[in-house]
């Protein structure tokens, strides 16, 4: 496994074995955890139950995604891709998973048999190198965010990831207050 840490950006490729990214996760090392793959084997429930549970947030990648089964992939809060698979009500995602991960609307179309692959997937296209274009946009995502607001963006993913849209908001209303109080503190100490 190769581990690449730049800012608030924990890149991690040539993954030979899910539970070495998963073990890693238990304490990220960043509030941004990429894995770069097109294929990752099956996870176990407590490879599950670390990767809902983790800190940062959550980023699978590759170019052509379609060889991971849809149920691993919306574990991860973020599904970067060139190439989307159909995503269909045939998949094996639960409609509340469904609904916490790509909104109601979506929802109800994925409950019809609709494909809902734009809204599952992030789609990158460009001449640009995979590799490259998916840092550049996570790096735009972080920009302007220090690693407490970055944390505080990924708790609310993580309150997404139960598929409670009430614990969704009550984590939002958390967050906000901490980032009220963390930035009341930096003006107090003179931090800008």
């Amino acid at each position: 496994m190769k581990t690449i840490k730049t800012g608030s950006i924990a890149e991690y490729s040539d993954v030979s074995d899910a539970s070495e990214f998963i073990s890693d996760l238990r304490a990220a090392k960043a509030p941004i955890v990429v894995l770069f793959t097109n294929s990752f084997a099956k996870l176990s429930d407590f490879d599950i139950k670390v990767l809902k549970n983790c800190a940062a947030l959550t980023v699978i990648a590759g170019k052509n995604l379609s060889a991971i089964p849809n149920y691993i992939l919306a574990k991860f809060d973020l599904r970067i891709t060139e190439t989307p698979t159909p995503i269909t009500n045939a998949e094996g995602i639960d409609n509340s998973a469904c609904a916490a991960i790509c909104g109601e609307n979506s929802a109800y179309k994925y409950s019809q048999g609709g494909n809902i692959s734009d809204d599952f997937f992030t789609i990158l296209s460009g001449e640009v190198d995979f590799h490259e274009k998916t840092i550049q946009y996570l790096e735009l995502l972080a920009k302007d965010k220090d690693d407490f607001q970055l944390y505080s963006l990924a708790a609310c993913f993580r309150a997404a990831r139960s598929g409670s849209t009430k614990a969704v908001f009550e984590q939002e209303s958390m967050q906000f207050y901490r980032l009220m109080q963390h930035k009341s503190k930096e003006a107090s100490n003179g931090i800008q």
